[in-house]
Protein backbone atom coordinates (compact mmCIF):
# COMPACT_ATOMS: atom_id res chain seq x y z
CA UNK A 1 0.00 0.00 0.00
CA UNK A 2 1.31 3.14 -1.02
CA UNK A 3 0.74 5.75 2.04
CA UNK A 4 2.59 8.76 -0.03
CA UNK A 5 0.40 11.84 -0.38
CA UNK A 6 0.82 13.17 -3.47
CA UNK A 7 1.77 17.12 -3.14
CA UNK A 8 -0.97 19.48 -1.40
CA UNK A 9 -0.86 23.08 -0.04
CA UNK A 10 0.76 23.60 2.67
CA UNK A 11 -1.39 23.78 5.73
CA UNK A 12 -1.23 27.22 6.47
CA UNK A 13 -2.21 27.93 2.86
CA UNK A 14 -5.01 25.30 3.08
CA UNK A 15 -6.68 27.45 5.66
CA UNK A 16 -5.99 30.54 3.78
CA UNK A 17 -7.98 28.92 0.53
CA UNK A 18 -10.79 27.36 2.41
CA UNK A 19 -11.06 30.74 4.40
CA UNK A 20 -11.02 28.46 7.72
CA UNK A 21 -11.14 30.87 10.56
CA UNK A 22 -11.30 29.58 13.97
CA UNK A 23 -14.32 30.36 16.25
CA UNK A 24 -13.47 31.36 19.45
CA UNK A 25 -16.87 30.11 20.27
CA UNK A 26 -16.28 26.66 20.16
CA UNK A 27 -12.40 27.10 21.86
CA UNK A 28 -10.99 25.83 18.12
CA UNK A 29 -7.47 26.17 18.08
CA UNK A 30 -5.32 25.26 14.82
CA UNK A 31 -2.43 22.88 15.01
CA UNK A 32 -0.06 24.72 12.18
CA UNK A 33 3.60 22.97 12.41
CA UNK A 34 3.24 19.34 10.88
CA UNK A 35 6.11 18.35 12.55
CA UNK A 36 4.19 18.67 16.08
CA UNK A 37 1.08 16.35 14.20
CA UNK A 38 3.82 13.81 13.09
CA UNK A 39 4.74 13.38 16.75
CA UNK A 40 1.56 12.97 17.44
CA UNK A 41 0.72 10.01 15.22
CA UNK A 42 4.01 8.81 16.05
CA UNK A 43 3.52 8.76 20.08
CA UNK A 44 -0.28 6.83 19.48
CA UNK A 45 1.80 4.53 17.83
CA UNK A 46 0.33 4.29 14.13
CA UNK A 47 1.71 1.93 11.60
CA UNK A 48 1.11 0.82 8.32
CA UNK A 49 -2.62 -0.96 7.76
CA UNK A 50 -3.90 0.14 11.03
CA UNK A 51 -7.37 1.75 10.87
CA UNK A 52 -8.07 4.84 13.11
CA UNK A 53 -11.05 7.19 14.17
CA UNK A 54 -10.04 10.96 14.59
CA UNK A 55 -12.36 12.98 16.21
CA UNK A 56 -12.72 16.50 15.61
CA UNK A 57 -10.23 16.62 12.83
CA UNK A 58 -10.70 20.40 11.81
CA UNK A 59 -9.05 21.84 8.88
CA UNK A 60 -6.81 18.10 8.72
CA UNK A 61 -3.20 18.74 10.34
CA UNK A 62 -3.00 15.59 12.43
CA UNK A 63 -4.85 14.02 9.25
CA UNK A 64 -2.21 14.04 7.33
CA UNK A 65 -0.26 12.79 9.32
CA UNK A 66 -2.32 9.54 9.79
CA UNK A 67 -2.51 9.33 6.73
CA UNK A 68 1.16 9.71 6.19
CA UNK A 69 2.32 6.99 9.08
CA UNK A 70 0.55 4.62 6.41
CA UNK A 71 -3.02 4.03 8.11
CA UNK A 72 -4.95 1.63 5.80
CA UNK A 73 -8.20 2.98 7.44
CA UNK A 74 -8.91 6.85 8.67
CA UNK A 75 -12.42 7.81 9.45
CA UNK A 76 -12.67 11.17 10.60
CA UNK A 77 -15.44 12.60 12.95
CA UNK A 78 -16.05 16.21 12.29
CA UNK A 79 -19.58 18.50 12.84
CA UNK A 80 -18.61 21.73 11.64
CA UNK A 81 -19.61 21.96 8.12
CA UNK A 82 -16.70 24.53 6.83
CA UNK A 83 -14.12 21.96 7.41
CA UNK A 84 -15.62 19.25 5.08
CA UNK A 85 -14.33 20.50 1.75
CA UNK A 86 -10.72 20.56 3.18
CA UNK A 87 -11.30 17.02 4.32
CA UNK A 88 -12.87 15.81 1.28
CA UNK A 89 -9.78 17.17 -0.41
CA UNK A 90 -7.42 15.33 1.52
CA UNK A 91 -10.05 12.17 1.18
CA UNK A 92 -9.67 12.55 -2.46
CA UNK A 93 -5.67 12.72 -2.71
CA UNK A 94 -5.49 9.58 -0.22
CA UNK A 95 -6.64 7.05 -2.39
CA UNK A 96 -9.81 5.57 -0.94
CA UNK A 97 -8.62 5.64 2.64
CA UNK A 98 -10.24 7.87 4.73
CA UNK A 99 -13.73 8.21 5.10
CA UNK A 100 -15.61 11.66 6.78
CA UNK A 101 -18.44 11.74 9.10
CA UNK A 102 -20.49 14.76 9.15
CA UNK A 103 -21.82 14.36 12.68
CA UNK A 104 -21.07 15.44 16.69
CA UNK A 105 -18.31 13.65 18.16
CA UNK A 106 -20.24 14.07 21.48
CA UNK A 107 -23.50 12.04 19.93
CA UNK A 108 -21.61 9.14 18.47
CA UNK A 109 -21.23 5.99 19.04
CA UNK A 110 -17.97 6.02 17.38
CA UNK A 111 -18.13 1.94 17.66
CA UNK A 112 -20.22 1.37 15.18
CA UNK A 113 -18.26 3.31 12.49
CA UNK A 114 -16.79 0.09 11.98
CA UNK A 115 -19.38 -2.53 11.81
CA UNK A 116 -20.90 -3.61 8.44
CA UNK A 117 -22.53 -2.17 6.62
CA UNK A 118 -20.56 0.80 7.23
CA UNK A 119 -17.57 -1.44 6.08
CA UNK A 120 -17.84 -3.93 3.33
CA UNK A 121 -17.30 -6.41 5.37
CA UNK A 122 -16.12 -7.98 8.75
CA UNK A 123 -12.85 -9.67 7.13
CA UNK A 124 -11.57 -5.92 6.16
CA UNK A 125 -11.31 -4.98 9.44
CA UNK A 126 -8.24 -5.62 11.48
CA UNK A 127 -8.13 -8.94 13.83
CA UNK A 128 -9.67 -8.41 17.37
CA UNK A 129 -7.40 -9.14 20.29
CA UNK A 130 -8.47 -10.22 23.49
CA UNK A 131 -9.06 -8.12 26.23
CA UNK A 132 -6.33 -9.90 28.30
CA UNK A 133 -3.79 -10.32 25.15
CA UNK A 134 -1.01 -8.25 26.25
CA UNK A 135 -1.34 -7.21 22.09
CA UNK A 136 -3.23 -4.29 21.01
CA UNK A 137 -5.58 -4.51 18.00
CA UNK A 138 -4.16 -2.31 15.31
CA UNK A 139 -7.00 0.19 15.87
CA UNK A 140 -6.20 3.83 17.42
CA UNK A 141 -8.73 6.62 18.53
CA UNK A 142 -7.15 10.16 18.69
CA UNK A 143 -8.35 13.93 18.84
CA UNK A 144 -7.00 16.92 19.08
CA UNK A 145 -10.11 18.26 21.20
CA UNK A 146 -11.64 22.20 21.46
CA UNK A 147 -10.52 22.39 25.04
CA UNK A 148 -13.68 23.21 26.60
CA UNK A 149 -15.33 19.58 25.75
CA UNK A 150 -12.03 17.45 26.65
CA UNK A 151 -12.90 17.35 30.11
CA UNK A 152 -16.52 16.34 29.63
CA UNK A 153 -16.13 13.71 26.79
CA UNK A 154 -13.76 11.69 29.07
CA UNK A 155 -15.32 11.80 32.62
CA UNK A 156 -19.56 12.25 31.68
CA UNK A 157 -20.98 9.05 31.16
CA UNK A 158 -25.15 10.07 30.50
CA UNK A 159 -24.22 10.84 26.89
CA UNK A 160 -23.37 8.11 24.47
CA UNK A 161 -19.68 7.63 23.62
CA UNK A 162 -18.11 8.66 26.96
CA UNK A 163 -14.54 6.82 26.51
CA UNK A 164 -14.44 5.58 29.27
CA UNK A 165 -16.87 4.04 30.31
CA UNK A 166 -16.98 2.13 27.16
CA UNK A 167 -13.42 0.54 28.05
CA UNK A 168 -15.06 -0.34 30.90
CA UNK A 169 -17.85 -2.33 29.23
CA UNK A 170 -15.63 -3.27 26.87
CA UNK A 171 -18.23 -1.66 24.89
CA UNK A 172 -17.76 0.57 21.43
CA UNK A 173 -14.71 0.60 19.84
CA UNK A 174 -13.22 -1.48 22.94
CA UNK A 175 -15.41 -4.71 21.86
CA UNK A 176 -12.86 -5.37 19.54
CA UNK A 177 -9.50 -4.97 22.13
CA UNK A 178 -7.43 -2.65 24.37
CA UNK A 179 -7.94 -0.02 21.34
CA UNK A 180 -5.18 2.63 22.83
CA UNK A 181 -7.09 6.25 22.80
CA UNK A 182 -4.62 9.49 22.50
CA UNK A 183 -6.05 12.94 23.27
CA UNK A 184 -4.87 16.57 23.81
CA UNK A 185 -6.22 18.33 26.64
CA UNK A 186 -5.30 21.55 27.93
CA UNK A 187 -2.16 21.31 30.36
CA UNK A 188 -3.87 21.33 33.80
CA UNK A 189 -6.28 18.44 32.85
CA UNK A 190 -3.79 16.12 31.00
CA UNK A 191 -1.92 16.28 34.80
CA UNK A 192 -4.91 15.80 36.64
CA UNK A 193 -5.47 12.63 34.42
CA UNK A 194 -1.86 11.48 35.19
CA UNK A 195 -2.11 12.81 38.63
CA UNK A 196 -0.06 10.64 41.41
CA UNK A 197 -1.41 10.14 44.86
CA UNK A 198 -0.60 13.17 47.48
CA UNK A 199 -0.31 15.34 44.45
CA UNK A 200 -2.27 19.04 44.51
CA UNK A 201 -3.19 17.92 40.83
CA UNK A 202 -5.01 14.41 41.74
CA UNK A 203 -8.66 14.97 41.30
CA UNK A 204 -11.84 12.96 40.57
CA UNK A 205 -10.84 12.25 36.93
CA UNK A 206 -7.26 11.09 37.96
CA UNK A 207 -9.20 7.99 39.90
CA UNK A 208 -11.55 7.59 36.64
CA UNK A 209 -8.88 7.16 34.18
CA UNK A 210 -6.37 5.43 36.08
CA UNK A 211 -8.62 2.45 37.12
CA UNK A 212 -9.67 1.22 33.99
CA UNK A 213 -6.67 2.24 31.87
CA UNK A 214 -3.00 3.77 32.41
CA UNK A 215 -2.96 7.30 31.17
CA UNK A 216 0.74 8.76 30.51
CA UNK A 217 1.21 12.74 29.23
CA UNK A 218 3.54 11.63 26.04
CA UNK A 219 4.69 15.32 25.77
CA UNK A 220 3.39 18.58 25.92
CA UNK A 221 2.80 21.49 23.73
CA UNK A 222 3.49 24.94 23.65
CA UNK A 223 0.35 27.26 22.96
CA UNK A 224 2.47 28.88 20.47
CA UNK A 225 2.13 26.15 18.21
CA UNK A 226 -1.60 26.82 17.76
CA UNK A 227 -3.71 29.63 15.70
CA UNK A 228 -5.25 31.60 17.64
CA UNK A 229 -2.98 31.00 20.20
CA UNK A 230 -4.73 29.45 23.02
CA UNK A 231 -4.02 31.39 27.06
CA UNK A 232 -3.06 27.38 28.13
CA UNK A 233 -0.30 25.34 27.20
CA UNK A 234 -1.68 21.46 25.88
CA UNK A 235 -0.71 18.09 27.03
CA UNK A 236 -0.97 14.70 24.93
CA UNK A 237 -2.34 11.74 27.05
CA UNK A 238 -2.50 8.41 25.03
CA UNK A 239 -4.55 6.16 27.16
CA UNK A 240 -3.84 2.23 27.33
CA UNK A 241 -6.66 0.15 28.80
CA UNK A 242 -5.97 -2.01 31.69
CA UNK A 243 -6.20 -6.00 31.02
CA UNK A 244 -8.47 -5.62 34.73
CA UNK A 245 -9.68 -2.60 36.01
CA UNK A 246 -8.44 -1.43 39.31
CA UNK A 247 -11.91 -1.60 40.84
CA UNK A 248 -14.21 -4.56 40.46
CA UNK A 249 -17.05 -1.69 40.55
CA UNK A 250 -19.60 -0.65 38.03
CA UNK A 251 -18.35 2.15 36.51
CA UNK A 252 -21.28 4.69 37.88
CA UNK A 253 -20.80 3.35 41.45
CA UNK A 254 -17.24 4.92 41.23
CA UNK A 255 -17.98 7.75 39.52
CA UNK A 256 -20.33 8.66 42.29
CA UNK A 257 -18.02 7.55 45.03
CA UNK A 258 -15.11 10.05 43.84
CA UNK A 259 -17.46 12.86 43.02
CA UNK A 260 -18.38 13.21 46.27
CA UNK A 261 -15.08 12.47 47.99
CA UNK A 262 -13.44 15.17 45.87
CA UNK A 263 -16.17 17.50 46.26
CA UNK A 264 -14.58 18.28 49.73
CA UNK A 265 -10.86 18.43 48.52
CA UNK A 266 -9.48 20.40 51.74
CA UNK A 267 -11.86 18.51 54.04
CA UNK A 268 -11.39 15.21 56.41
CA UNK A 269 -12.74 12.18 53.44
CA UNK A 270 -15.47 11.46 56.38
CA UNK A 271 -17.38 14.57 54.86
CA UNK A 272 -17.39 13.28 51.07
CA UNK A 273 -18.73 10.02 52.35
CA UNK A 274 -21.19 11.14 54.64
CA UNK A 275 -23.18 12.79 52.12
CA UNK A 276 -23.64 9.60 50.09
CA UNK A 277 -26.52 8.76 52.78
CA UNK A 278 -29.42 10.27 54.15
CA UNK A 279 -28.92 12.39 57.32
CA UNK A 280 -30.76 9.42 59.31
CA UNK A 281 -28.13 6.93 58.81
CA UNK A 282 -24.85 9.09 57.41
CA UNK A 283 -22.95 8.35 60.98
CA UNK A 284 -23.35 4.83 61.17
CA UNK A 285 -22.81 3.93 57.39
CA UNK A 286 -19.80 6.08 56.79
CA UNK A 287 -17.99 4.78 60.39
CA UNK A 288 -18.87 1.35 58.80
CA UNK A 289 -17.43 1.56 55.47
CA UNK A 290 -14.51 3.76 56.61
CA UNK A 291 -13.92 1.02 59.66
CA UNK A 292 -14.35 -2.40 56.90
CA UNK A 293 -11.86 -0.25 54.52
CA UNK A 294 -9.64 0.83 57.00
CA UNK A 295 -9.49 4.06 55.75
CA UNK A 296 -8.20 6.99 57.90
CA UNK A 297 -11.50 9.27 58.45
CA UNK A 298 -9.00 11.93 58.79
CA UNK A 299 -7.16 11.84 55.72
CA UNK A 300 -8.47 13.42 52.84
CA UNK A 301 -9.14 12.91 49.51
CA UNK A 302 -5.98 13.53 47.46
CA UNK A 303 -4.33 11.13 49.95
CA UNK A 304 -6.31 8.17 49.10
CA UNK A 305 -4.47 5.45 46.54
CA UNK A 306 -6.31 3.47 44.07
CA UNK A 307 -6.24 0.11 46.67
CA UNK A 308 -8.47 2.61 48.92
CA UNK A 309 -10.60 4.04 46.70
CA UNK A 310 -10.78 0.60 45.08
CA UNK A 311 -11.58 -0.42 48.62
CA UNK A 312 -14.65 2.10 49.41
CA UNK A 313 -16.00 1.30 46.23
CA UNK A 314 -16.45 -2.46 46.69
CA UNK A 315 -18.03 -1.76 49.56
CA UNK A 316 -19.83 1.07 48.86
CA UNK A 317 -21.49 -1.22 46.00
CA UNK A 318 -22.33 -3.72 48.50
CA UNK A 319 -24.18 -1.42 51.19
CA UNK A 320 -26.20 -0.40 47.99
CA UNK A 321 -27.29 -3.70 47.56
CA UNK A 322 -28.43 -4.33 51.08
CA UNK A 323 -30.19 -0.86 51.25
CA UNK A 324 -32.17 -0.96 47.38
CA UNK A 325 -32.48 2.71 46.11
CA UNK A 326 -29.46 4.13 48.00
CA UNK A 327 -27.23 3.85 44.61
CA UNK A 328 -30.13 6.87 43.58
CA UNK A 329 -29.94 9.05 46.53
CA UNK A 330 -28.81 12.33 45.56
CA UNK A 331 -28.35 14.61 49.48
CA UNK A 332 -29.00 17.83 47.17
CA UNK A 333 -32.40 16.65 46.36
CA UNK A 334 -34.56 17.05 50.06
CA UNK A 335 -37.37 14.97 48.90
CA UNK A 336 -35.25 11.82 48.39
CA UNK A 337 -35.86 9.24 50.60
CA UNK A 338 -34.89 5.24 50.76
CA UNK A 339 -38.45 3.70 50.70
CA UNK A 340 -39.42 5.72 47.16
CA UNK A 341 -36.46 5.16 45.86
CA UNK A 342 -36.39 1.16 46.32
CA UNK A 343 -38.92 1.04 44.13
CA UNK A 344 -37.32 2.50 40.56
CA UNK A 345 -36.30 0.16 38.40
CA UNK A 346 -33.02 0.90 38.21
CA UNK A 347 -32.69 0.89 42.57
CA UNK A 348 -29.78 -1.47 42.26
CA UNK A 349 -26.02 -0.07 41.35
CA UNK A 350 -25.06 -1.30 37.72
CA UNK A 351 -23.77 -5.26 37.32
CA UNK A 352 -20.16 -5.28 37.69
CA UNK A 353 -18.55 -5.22 34.17
CA UNK A 354 -17.08 -8.74 33.38
CA UNK A 355 -13.40 -8.52 33.59
CA UNK A 356 -11.86 -11.59 34.53
CA UNK A 357 -13.51 -15.63 34.58
CA UNK A 358 -12.80 -16.99 38.39
CA UNK A 359 -10.76 -20.33 38.00
CA UNK A 360 -11.88 -23.84 39.19
CA UNK A 361 -10.07 -23.53 42.24
CA UNK A 362 -11.80 -20.20 43.53
CA UNK A 363 -14.32 -21.03 46.33
CA UNK A 364 -17.60 -20.04 45.54
CA UNK A 365 -19.36 -21.19 49.14
CA UNK A 366 -19.31 -17.62 49.83
CA UNK A 367 -21.97 -16.74 47.08
CA UNK A 368 -24.23 -19.38 48.02
CA UNK A 369 -24.46 -18.15 51.39
CA UNK A 370 -25.17 -14.34 50.14
CA UNK A 371 -27.68 -15.55 47.96
CA UNK A 372 -29.44 -18.23 50.93
CA UNK A 373 -29.22 -14.75 53.39
CA UNK A 374 -31.11 -12.49 50.94
CA UNK A 375 -33.77 -14.60 50.43
CA UNK A 376 -33.85 -15.77 54.07
CA UNK A 377 -34.31 -11.96 54.67
CA UNK A 378 -37.68 -11.79 52.41
CA UNK A 379 -36.20 -9.17 49.89
CA UNK A 380 -38.39 -8.77 46.77
CA UNK A 381 -38.17 -11.09 43.81
CA UNK A 382 -37.61 -8.33 41.82
CA UNK A 383 -34.41 -7.43 44.05
CA UNK A 384 -33.65 -11.00 44.54
CA UNK A 385 -33.58 -10.96 40.19
CA UNK A 386 -31.75 -8.04 40.32
CA UNK A 387 -28.53 -8.90 42.45
CA UNK A 388 -28.55 -12.79 40.54
CA UNK A 389 -28.12 -10.56 37.52
CA UNK A 390 -25.44 -8.89 39.28
CA UNK A 391 -23.63 -11.99 40.34
CA UNK A 392 -23.81 -13.66 36.62
CA UNK A 393 -22.34 -10.94 35.00
CA UNK A 394 -19.48 -10.28 37.83
CA UNK A 395 -18.63 -14.48 37.24
CA UNK A 396 -19.27 -14.85 33.71
CA UNK A 397 -21.59 -17.87 33.96
CA UNK A 398 -22.97 -18.91 30.96
CA UNK A 399 -26.33 -18.26 29.59
CA UNK A 400 -26.85 -21.73 29.07
CA UNK A 401 -27.83 -22.32 32.79
CA UNK A 402 -30.98 -19.96 32.24
CA UNK A 403 -34.28 -22.16 33.33
CA UNK A 404 -37.42 -21.34 34.70
CA UNK A 405 -36.04 -21.67 38.54
CA UNK A 406 -35.50 -19.12 41.26
CA UNK A 407 -32.67 -21.10 43.33
CA UNK A 408 -32.16 -24.07 44.57
CA UNK A 409 -32.04 -24.39 48.53
CA UNK A 410 -32.06 -27.26 50.96
CA UNK A 411 -35.81 -27.96 52.46
CA UNK A 412 -34.91 -26.79 55.49
CA UNK A 413 -33.88 -23.15 54.28
CA UNK A 414 -36.52 -20.52 52.76
CA UNK A 415 -38.29 -17.98 53.05
CA UNK A 416 -41.86 -16.55 53.71
CA UNK A 417 -44.20 -16.64 50.80
CA UNK A 418 -41.68 -18.80 48.71
CA UNK A 419 -42.29 -22.39 48.90
CA UNK A 420 -40.25 -25.61 47.73
CA UNK A 421 -42.72 -26.92 44.96
CA UNK A 422 -40.57 -30.05 44.00
CA UNK A 423 -38.51 -31.67 46.43
CA UNK A 424 -36.59 -33.50 44.16
CA UNK A 425 -35.79 -31.07 41.94
CA UNK A 426 -36.28 -27.99 44.45
CA UNK A 427 -37.86 -25.80 42.21
CA UNK A 428 -38.78 -22.92 44.12
CA UNK A 429 -42.09 -21.06 42.96
CA UNK A 430 -43.41 -17.69 44.44
CA UNK A 431 -46.57 -17.27 45.47
CA UNK A 432 -48.31 -14.70 42.53
CA UNK A 433 -50.59 -13.06 44.71
CA UNK A 434 -47.46 -11.85 47.35
CA UNK A 435 -45.74 -10.54 44.38
CA UNK A 436 -48.19 -8.66 42.07
CA UNK A 437 -45.84 -5.94 40.59
CA UNK A 438 -44.93 -9.00 38.18
CA UNK A 439 -48.07 -9.85 37.44
CA UNK A 440 -47.11 -8.56 33.40
CA UNK A 441 -44.90 -11.46 33.36
CA UNK A 442 -47.89 -13.41 33.23
CA UNK A 443 -46.10 -16.21 34.71
CA UNK A 444 -46.27 -18.52 37.73
CA UNK A 445 -42.80 -19.30 37.83
CA UNK A 446 -40.04 -16.83 37.61
CA UNK A 447 -37.07 -16.65 35.15
CA UNK A 448 -34.50 -15.89 36.30
CA UNK A 449 -30.68 -17.22 36.84
CA UNK A 450 -29.88 -20.29 38.38
CA UNK A 451 -25.99 -20.40 39.28
CA UNK A 452 -24.61 -23.56 38.26
CA UNK A 453 -22.31 -24.07 41.40
CA UNK A 454 -25.90 -24.37 43.39
CA UNK A 455 -26.56 -27.93 41.89
CA UNK A 456 -24.13 -29.45 44.79
CA UNK A 457 -25.08 -27.39 47.41
CA UNK A 458 -26.59 -29.61 50.27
Amino acid sequence: MNSRLPPLPALRDFIHMYRLRAKKILSQNYLMDMNITRKIAKHAKVHENDWVIEIGPGPGGITRAILEAGASRLDVVEIDNRFIPPLQHLAEAADARMFIHHQDALRTEIGDIWKVPTIISETQRPKSVAWNDSNLPQMHVIGNLPFNIASPLIIKYVTVCRYLRDMSYQRGVWQYGRVPLTLTFQLEVAKRLCSPIACDTRSRISIMAQYVTEPKMVFQISGSCFVPRPQVDVGVVRFVPRKTPLVKTSFEVLEKLCRQVFHYRQKYVEKGLKTLYPSEMEDEMADELLKKCRVDPTTTSIRLGMEQFADLAEGYNEQCIRHPGLFLYDYTNKQHNLESLSKEPNALPPPVPVSYTPSESEDRSDLVDVLLELIERNLGVSILISLLDNLDQELEIGLEHWILLVIFLSPEKHADNIILADESTHILIVEREHFTEFMFWKREIFRILCLDFIFEFQ
